[in-house]
């Protein structure tokens, strides 16, 4: 059987040059999809967005260079590597995809939960310590970018200069964006037609824009 599923993710990210999934990752996760597809086919309705999350995932592993070198530049590249480490330990598990069951609850942590909103759990923990109350708040992408803002503050102002040179770069708020999405693809039903505007205004400003 084949896959027809949308790639908004992947070539939105191409079109502002901000992540460049590699085919052989790629791969990986369509393998995956078909896994699912051959051994499940009730699910089969859900598959972009399992894939969706998967992407999302990946990238945010892609980071990591990054993150130990903030001088590296964009696009970060999403391989197969990346690609695994989201299948094999993220959300979107090969024993069940456990965000694909509350498609009818209309509160934001119906879908995803703190702990998974980011592969790097600890970032969460971070947001949680500065401000207890941020995932109460969270019903806007407004309130998003204000717990991001508020993360890259206290990495500013961080006696360990390592700390304050990722508050100044853009990745905390690239990580933001990643959240964003995942918020997005599990809170809407035609997601893929959201995924452009949600991109394109994070590039081309909006408040937070890669400086």
């Amino acid at each position: 059987m084949g896959l027809e599923m949308p790639d908004e993710i992947v070539a939105e990210f191409a079109r502002v040059d901000l992540f460049h999934f590699e085919g052989a990752g790629l791969k990986s996760i369509d393998e995956f999809s078909r896994s699912w597809m051959s051994g499940n086919p009730e699910i089969e309705g859900e598959l972009p967005t399992i894939r969706a999350l998967t992407l999302l995932a990946a990238a945010e592993y892609s980071l990591i260079p990054a993150i130990l070198d903030t001088s590296k530049g964009r696009p970060f590249v999403v391989g197969k590597n990346e690609a695994l480490l989201a299948l094999l330990k993220c959300d979107t598990t090969p024993l069940y995809p456990v965000h694909v069951a509350a498609k009818n609850e209309r509160r934001v942590s119906a879908y995803v939960s703190p702990i998974d909103l980011s592969v790097f759990s600890a970032d969460i923990a971070k947001l949680f310590l500065i401000n207890p109350e941020w995932w109460d708040k969270l019903a806007s992408a407004s309130a998003l970018w204000e717990a991001v803002r508020e993360l890259e503050a206290s990495h500013r102002e961080c006696p360990y200069p390592p700390l304050r040179l990722l508050g100044e770069s853009a990745l905390l708020q690239v990580q933001g964006l990643l959240w964003q999405l995942r918020l997005t693809v599990v809170g809407h039903v035609g997601f893929e037609e959201s995924v452009p505007d949600v991109i394109s205004s994070f590039v081309q400003g909006g408040g937070e824009s890669l400086r």
